[in-house]
């Protein structure tokens, strides 16, 4: 759910709605834990996702080959762990 704040609340209460959205729970170095983006990015990036996940519903239409969360999880991790 998308909520809309005037920036001289978010600047007033920024401390305050930041542990909100952490759950309750303070950052631990100070350092911010959200970043802020214009409705248009934020639209364009859903956008994407959307595409690509649109994209392969019909590559699993086409294709029989199923991989399970292991597989495809644990590729992930090999790329992730070579760089």
């Amino acid at each position: 759910m998308t909520y809309i704040k005037s920036i001289s609340d978010l600047r007033d209460k920024y401390t305050k709605k930041e542990n909100v959205c952490n759950g309750g729970h303070p950052t631990k170095d100070g350092y911010s834990t959200k970043a802020d983006s214009s409705l248009e990015e934020n639209n364009s990036l859903i956008g994407i996702v959307e595409l690509k996940l649109d994209e392969a519903d019909i590559m699993a239409e086409k294709v029989e080959t199923r991989y399970s969360h292991k597989q495809v999880f644990g590729k992930v991790r090999k790329i992730i762990n070579e760089r």
